[in-house]
C-alpha cells in the first residue's frame, strides 16, 4: 500500500520497484471527478487516495469488507503482472502518460 501524493502512475512505480513487479494500470477504470481531466488523475496528487494490491481473487471479498466496515470504497483499476515499472492501459493498449511529481 502507499498513497498517491506524488500521482498514481509515479507512485505506482515506486510501489513495483519495491516489490519488484510491473503495476498494469486500465486508464478507464481509474476514478475521475467531473472537474478533472483523465490525465489528471493519472499524475495529479492533490487528492488523498491510497493504492493497494490484493493477493488475486481476494479483490471483492476485501472491497465489500472495507465498505461494510469503514465506509471507504475500493476500485480496482488494474492487476499485477511479472516485470517491472508502470504500463497504463486502455482497450488493452499501452498509452503514453506524463511519470508525475518527482522529489529530485
Amino acid at each position: 500500500m502507499i498513497d498517491v501524493s506524488d500521482g498514481l502512475v509515479a507512485d505506482a512505480g515506486h510501489l513495483a520497484a519495491a516489490s519488484d513487479v510491473r503495476c498494469v494500470v486500465q486508464r478507464d477504470r481509474v476514478p475521475v471527478h467531473p472537474a478533472a481531466e483523465p490525465a489528471q488523475a493519472l499524475v495529479g496528487g492533490e487528492e488523498y487516495e491510497l493504492l493497494v494490491t490484493l493477493p488475486a481473487g481476494t479483490g471483492e471479498a476485501v472491497a465489500a469488507a472495507c465498505m461494510a466496515e469503514h465506509g471507504v470504497p475500493l476500485t480496482r483499476i488494474g492487476t499485477v503482472a511479472e516485470g517491472t515499472g508502470v504500463r497504463v492501459e486502455e482497450d488493452g493498449v499501452e498509452v503514453e502518460t506524463p511519470l508525475g511529481f518527482s522529489h529530485l
